[in-house]
């Protein structure tokens, strides 16, 4: 509220002032005098009264010491104003501000109006009003962010008096209060939130496996491969062997075994076929042997490692190639082989159907094979290795993704992960695993701008994908957007990620302490977890909490001591105290000067533990 000060005001079309003029003149300015004089003499007697009987209005706090939530810090006071002590034209201004360092910040002042003010000139709700007769308690509640350094911040309540007057020069009639302090220090507990989320690693250093498949054909009756033959002389079919021999060669790849299935057409005698299948699954494995020997297979005589079977009628082959064949004739061939027709009266039957000679030129010539699969999984070589190359700028050299992954994930340095990180998107540019990491490797820096531009635009690129959602809510977090981080983490677990973690977090700084501790895992032993117990005030599942925690670090010991502060278990909060500094020197100052120790601070078991 603006305190303005008298003036005279001059008009412009004033006549010229002659003699008689001038004795009205002066009379006019005598009766102006004294009606400013009187105004002004009995104008101010009230706030001079209520001055004088200040002691009686009384200012409660409602927080005997501040303590921050949510960030914020809550300025809760109560002004009592006592019966027959508020003039009724008088306006009280309240303007509390918080000083820190050299910096002062004024919140929002508090306006008690008496009874008899014009509420809508000075812009005061009626709920301030108080009545002369009753008085009144009128509460002031402000919330005001917190920033470092607040924690050893003094509030203060510096006031005034005025009478709304129509009168301007009862603007003048200002009684000012002397500074009251109502609050020193914050608690700010709930600010040591460690930044321990759950980064989102994307891709995967497990081996994978590949298979190579291959296919021998043989002639019609016939079960021998000749030397340096390559194709069936029945319809031209070639033998697929390269895949084979190839993952064989292969760098990077290690040959867990093959399989090799056998198998005749359903054409002829089934005693013949059945002696087919046999001798092709001995010549074929004969002929595997040979070739795999020539390019010095170790395990080429290993039993174990090859797997053979056979089928001596593939009936189930043919109706898949007459299924997807165009003859005429093919769905009544179908229903033959559907029906439970012995296998020769199958064939006869077929032959009745006409167009035999089709499907002994296109179809038959096609069931008469060996089919071969290698399976293999790809090399991670040891880490020692894969240094080496590192170091030496080899990237090139290393065999597959998964070793890039796996040096990654086990390298200390930040900066090598994230040039490691940079290659692997290189190299395979339309995976996002490569830049999402990276930008977890950003979040780690304290990099936030620079990860979330990089997962917005993964985002675009690769939508709903769970590690990249994961990691762009730890940003949003630590940025203070707690709505847009919550929405994310809702949308990375509907993906499959597991952001219980992230989210016990992201309520502690909203101050949902119980949500915080419903989304921690239930096994789940760390500082974060005890914290969110502690603020909640449930202290004896903080201190359950931190006594799991197998290896306790300095903060571990220092909220111990909060826990053991706050349940005035003494013991608890020295032996937690002393064993923080051990670990910790400068825990000693912090705890000099933290309010959560000042009921203890001259107490010789305080000063014992702080030594």
């Amino acid at each position: 509220m603006r305190m303005n000060t008298f003036k005279i005001h001059h008009k412009n079309n004033l006549k010229p002032l002659n003699m008689k003029n001038l004795a009205n003149y002066r009379k006019q300015l005598f009766f102006i005098g004294m009606s400013i004089l009187f105004v002004s003499f009995y104008g101010c007697n009230p706030l001079k009264k209520m001055q004088k009987d200040l002691d009686k209005v009384k200012i409660k706090v409602v927080d005997d010491v501040l303590e921050v939530h949510a960030d914020s810090i809550n300025v809760y006071f109560d002004t009592y104003i006592p019966e027959n002590y508020f003039h009724k034209k008088a306006i009280m201004k309240l303007d509390p501000f918080l000083s820190y360092k050299t910096d002062s910040i004024f919140m929002t002042p508090l306006l008690l109006a008496g009874e008899k003010v014009d509420l809508q000139s000075n812009k005061i709700p009626s709920s301030n009003v108080v009545p002369f007769k009753a008085g009144a308690t009128v509460p002031y509640r402000e919330k005001l962010r917190y920033e470092p350094g607040m924690k050893n911040s003094t509030i203060y309540l510096v006031g005034s008096y005025k009478i709304d007057s129509d009168y301007d020069e009862l603007d003048n009639c200002i009684c000012d209060v002397k500074k009251y302090m109502i609050s020193e220090g914050v608690i700010a507990t709930s600010q040591t939130v460690q930044p321990t989320e759950t980064i989102g690693i994307a891709g995967s250093f497990t081996p994978t496996r590949i298979v190579a498949n291959g296919v021998i054909y043989y002639e019609n009756d016939k079960y021998i491969i000749k030397k340096g033959q390559t194709e069936s002389k029945d319809f031209k079919l070639p033998f697929v062997l390269d895949p084979v021999f190839d993952l064989v060669i292969k760098e990077g790849y290690q040959i867990e075994g093959v399989t090799m299935h056998s198998q005749a057409s359903p054409d002829g005698a089934f005693d013949r076929n059945e002696f087919l299948a046999k001798s092709r699954k001995s010549v074929s494995y004969a002929y595997m042997v040979k070739r795999l020997k020539a390019i010095g297979f170790e395990q080429v005589y290993d039993s174990g490692f090859y797997k053979r079977d056979q089928t001596y009628e593939d009936w189930e082959g043919l109706k898949q190639l007459i299924s997807k064949s165009d003859l005429s004739i093919k769905e009544d061939i179908l229903k033959i082989i559907a029906s439970d027709l012995p296998l020769d009266e199958k064939e006869a039957n077929i032959r009745k159907l006409g167009q035999w000679e089709v499907l002994a030129k296109t179809i038959l010539p096609k069931l008469r094979k060996t089919e071969i699969a290698m399976t293999a999984k790809t090399i991670i070589r040891e880490l020692s290795v894969l240094n080496a190359l590192y170091k030496e700028n080899k990237l090139d050299e290393f065999y597959n993704k998964q070793e890039v992954l796996y040096l990654a994930y086990n390298t200390k340095s930040l900066d090598d992960q994230a040039k490691l990180y940079t290659y692997y998107n290189e190299k395979y540019p339309d995976e996002y695993v490569g830049l999402n990491n990276l930008a977890g490797v950003h979040i780690l820096k304290g990099q936030y701008d620079d990860a979330l531009d990089i997962l917005t635009k993964l985002n675009k690129k690769h939508p709903n994908t769970k590690e990249v959602l994961q990691n762009a809510g730890i940003c949003y977090r630590i940025k203070g957007e707690y709505d847009t981080a919550l929405y994310i983490y809702e949308k990375a677990a509907a993906a499959g990620a597991d952001v219980r973690n992230n989210k016990g977090i992201l309520y502690i700084k909203t101050a949902d302490y119980e949500l915080a501790i419903q989304s921690f895992e239930g096994d789940r032993y760390d500082y974060n977890r005890a914290l969110a117990y502690t603020l909640k005030k449930d202290l004896t599942g903080a201190k359950n909490v931190l006594d799991k925690i197998d290896d306790k670090s300095a903060e571990d010991f220092y909220l111990r001591a909060i826990v053991g502060a706050r349940s005035k278990d003494v013991d608890l909060l020295t032996t937690s105290l002393t064993r923080a500094i051990k670990l910790d020197g400068s825990i000693r100052q912090r705890a000099k000067e933290d309010l959560e120790f000042r009921n203890y601070w001259v107490k010789p078991e305080f000063e014992n533990a702080i030594r």
